[in-house]
Parts: C-alpha cells; sequence; structure tokens
C-alpha cells in the first residue's frame, strides 16, 4: 500500500488514500454546490482507471459506500 498526498494516474493498479476538498469531488457529483460536495469522501483507489471508492451521506443522513468508476455519477 502507498500513501499520495494526491491521487496518481497511471495503467497500474496500487491502492493509495487521499481525502480530497470538495471541489475535487465535484467531478463525481456533476454538482458546484460545496453541502453536496462534502458529502461524498473519495479515500480509496481501486483501480488504474482513475477509479475510486468513497463513503457517500445520503439525502437521509445514511453513509453509503460506493464505487466511482468510469461513468459512474453519485
Amino acid at each position: 500500500m502507498t500513501l499520495h498526498p494526491e491521487p496518481e494516474y497511471n495503467n497500474s493498479a496500487i491502492t493509495a488514500f487521499h481525502v480530497p476538498d470538495s471541489a475535487d469531488t465535484a467531478r463525481w457529483t456533476a454538482c458546484e454546490d460545496p453541502r453536496v460536495n462534502e458529502r461524498l469522501s473519495i479515500f480509496l483507489r481501486t483501480g488504474g482507471d482513475g477509479s475510486w471508492a468513497g463513503l457517500w451521506l445520503d439525502d437521509h443522513d445514511q453513509q453509503r459506500i460506493v464505487h466511482l468508476g468510469s461513468g459512474s455519477v453519485v
């Protein structure tokens, strides 16, 4: 396992932990509202294609584990 301050993208699969700010999560939520983006915490890179695992706080304040991959939107 490797810890990275920022996500690194290449063709190999690695495990990296990264907690982005809410501006980074806007790509996945398709929303510019910081209140929405703060509900998503991307924490584990799951593949060399830029896929990530994250925690999502849904509309009912339930925490969900989500996978963010190619074409994914929360």
